[in-house]
């Protein structure tokens, strides 16, 4: 196999642009905004793997969320950056666990507390009635599961959304992960 040439960078100094043409606003589809798992894998996490060594890969990897997996590669929860809040290892210290024997399990939602938007609302709505219900319900993430086919079909991260609208969602009152709200009006 030949490889393929390198050459200098000369004079180009100039990066290439998004070729998006629509403009990106709160009626665009919420699919624009959705991490879709038919496109991207999601990032997930072993169920045996520890509290502790968790936390400090999603910190290596700047990841605020991770799908925990049983050992079938099925769901078993969710955790996120803020579920493994020092203070919240602290406090299973407290009561007696060994810092080595805190599980990703003692900290995670398991799969059922969750409460998801269903694929089919999703194709039909706007971003901005998403980021309403996620507003309403102070969650930063939140599943997507297709009903008809019985699969976990992506996400949806307040911090994307954030980033690609170019404007600040302010999400108070994180409740627990089972407490969204799923109603897109």
């Amino acid at each position: 196999m030949k490889p393929l040439n390198i050459h200098s960078i000369g004079n180009i100094r100039k990066f290439a642009t998004t070729t998006e043409t629509e403009e990106i606003t709160l009626l665009s589809p919420a699919l624009s905004f959705f991490t879709d798992f038919t496109v991207t894998r999601p990032l997930v996490i072993e169920s045996n793997i520890s509290a502790v060594d968790t936390e400090r890969l999603m910190k290596k990897a700047h990841v605020r969320l991770k799908l925990v997996l049983d050992e079938k590669g099925e769901l078993l929860g969710i955790v996120s950056a803020d579920d493994l809040l020092e203070r919240k290892i602290v406090q299973k210290l407290d009561i007696g666990i060994d810092r080595k024997d805190l599980s990703i399990t003692d900290f995670m939602t398991p799969r059922e507390k969750l409460n998801v938007l269903d694929f089919n609302d999703v194709e039909k709505s706007n971003i901005g009635k998403v980021i309403h219900t996620l507003k309403n319900s102070g969650q930063q993430h939140c599943l997507v599961v297709d009903s008809d086919k019985q699969l976990i079909r992506g996400l949806f991260s307040v911090n994307d959304i954030s980033r690609k609208l170019k404007i600040e969602i302010d999400v108070q009152d994180q409740p627990s992960f089972s407490k969204l709200a799923i109603k897109l009006d």
